[in-house]
């Protein structure tokens, strides 16, 4: 979420209570193996140096307090539509312009009545009778990532963490398999 950006300065964000943010030069490495082992002490550290705090690699803001989480999330003054953000990674000449309105249209990068809409028209997809009845195409999904796995030193979960939701809801809407990896290609870029 943003603000016309990660944060209108290193003292606070629109919307936010100056109190409420950390100082931005406290260091938390979010990619360690401590952190990725177990994450609850770095964010209970987190809540208690620097409730709000941004990630010097990526700019993104975490904010780490559940008031402050609700205030973010029903302020107008942050946004979710992160379409022109991820537009300007495409090189120009990629004539990618025809897939700004499919950003807008992702649930993930929507906001206000216009996202409340889409999660109606969506969530009878995703109740629990629906899954049920997807459990043949999710187990194998899983079957067939993890064979092609076979014969390798390691496996990455996150990978396949990512990889298996978007192969499943990829056949749901109805594209072959032979499309998938591209579309998710696409969609990372």
């Amino acid at each position: 979420m943003r603000a016309g950006g990660p944060l209108a300065d290193d003292t606070g964000s629109p919307g936010l209570e100056t109190s409420t943010v950390g100082p931005m030069t406290e260091a938390f490495d979010l990619r360690s193996t401590a952190f990725v082992d177990d994450p609850y002490p770095t964010f209970a550290h987190m809540r208690r140096a620097a409730p709000v705090w941004q990630e010097p690699f990526t700019g993104h803001v975490y904010v780490t307090r559940y008031d402050d989480i609700r205030q973010v999330l029903l302020s107008p003054d942050f946004s979710s539509d992160r379409a022109d953000e991820r537009m300007s990674r495409v090189p120009a000449d990629q004539g990618a312009e025809c897939l700004r309105p499919l950003l807008h249209d992702r649930l993930m990068m929507t906001d206000g009545s216009r996202h409340r809409a889409m999660r109606r028209e969506v969530s009878t997809y995703f109740t629990p009778v629906r899954a049920r009845q997807y459990s043949d195409l999710i187990r194998e999904t899983v079957t067939t990532a993890i064979a092609e796995r076979q014969g390798r030193d390691t496996l990455d979960l996150l990978q396949l963490a990512v990889e298996i939701p978007s192969r499943v809801i990829l056949a749901v809407l109805g594209f072959p398999p032979h499309d998938h990896a591209a579309l998710r290609l696409w969609t990372d870029s």
